[in-house]
């Protein structure tokens, strides 16, 4: 798959087939969409392009409150479009003044003349462009226009709920990331670095990585004890992750820590990715430090008992 991040960069293909969106996630209902742009554009043997921002639109505009977190940053898209077939990915740079453009306008000079189309593939609930005005009905004028046909994939359901990003961020702030999971396709990631921390947990026997999420805008989710997967490079380790504030130390400020399973090594400064299977348990304040070595040691087992059922798939 080839990248671009630049209007003057990507080379025009009057064939593209092509779809736009912030694809935030990538879950089940993009899927959806992805397999259908590139199952045309492979029949028709011609380039297939998708067109997505950066930064999300919703952290330039700032019309929500809180100000919406990232499923997927961009170089998460990368690594999950690279797998599924796609030919290019554009990023455009997003900004007030793109935001502003009207519809018809960024299909004309960025999409027919920088890009090409002779075909969009959108989503059910498609739109884009200055006060989200560019939905099905003006692409397909614009298409008489302009020479493309528009094509409408219809949702995904899962649980007689329409599969959205949305959805999953409120899943995720739930804790509930075994159904956030199941509309995602795969498991919820984060990626960090490994950065310096008390060394508490490597005095009660279970040494653990703090670490600092690469991307201050990605969701995290809500704060308990997860039973997870960490990539150390190529290599794939079970083992669980507290998200908190660590009551029983009287900690003050929320932290996210992994312990590995039978791992030794030092980590510091390495930058892990880590994979959310399920989540144990809400954080507690212990009584005493023991205690909390106690509750680990029994968190332990149960992550171990739950991530070798997903080793053996």
């Amino acid at each position: 798959m080839k990248i671009y991040c630049s209007i003057d960069g990507i080379p025009r293909q009057k064939n593209s087939i092509l779809t736009i969106g912030t694809f935030d996630g990538i879950h089940l209902g993009h899927r959806k969409i992805i397999d259908e742009l590139v199952r045309r554009a492979q029949k028709k043997k011609v380039r297939s392009v998708l067109i997505t921002f950066s930064p999300h639109p919703q952290t330039v505009l700032k019309t929500r409150k809180p100000v919406v977190k990232l499923l997927t940053t961009v170089e998460e898209k990368i690594q999950i479009l690279d797998g599924l077939g796609m030919d290019v990915m554009f990023v455009i740079p997003f900004s007030l003044e793109i935001a502003r453009m009207e519809p018809l306008d960024f299909v004309k000079e960025i999409v027919v003349r920088y890009v090409g189309v002779s075909e969009f593939i959108i989503g059910y609930n498609h739109a884009f462009g200055k006060e989200r005005k560019g939905e099905k009905g003006l692409l397909q004028q614009a298409g008489k226009r302009f020479g493309f046909s528009v094509d409408v994939v219809p949702p995904v359901e899962i649980a007689g709920k329409t599969v959205s990003s949305t959805r999953i961020r409120n899943l995720l702030a739930q804790g509930r990331i075994r159904e956030a999971n199941s509309l995602l396709g795969r498991n919820y990631s984060l990626e960090g670095r490994v950065v310096r921390g008390n060394h508490l947990g490597r005095e009660i026997g279970f040494p653990t990585a703090n670490i600092r999420v690469m991307d201050e805008n990605k969701l995290v989710p809500s704060d308990g004890v997860y039973a997870v997967f960490v990539h150390i490079g190529e290599e794939r380790r079970a083992g669980m992750m507290n998200i908190g504030f660590k009551p029983t130390v009287a900690g003050t400020q929320r932290s996210m820590e992994i312990h590995i399973h039978d791992f030794s090594g030092d980590l510091y400064n390495h930058r892990l990715k880590i994979e959310c299977v399920d989540r144990i348990r809400n954080e507690i304040r212990f009584d005493s430090v023991n205690t909390l070595a106690s509750q680990m040691a029994a968190d332990k087992e149960k992550t171990i008992a739950l991530l070798s059922k997903h080793f053996r798939r």
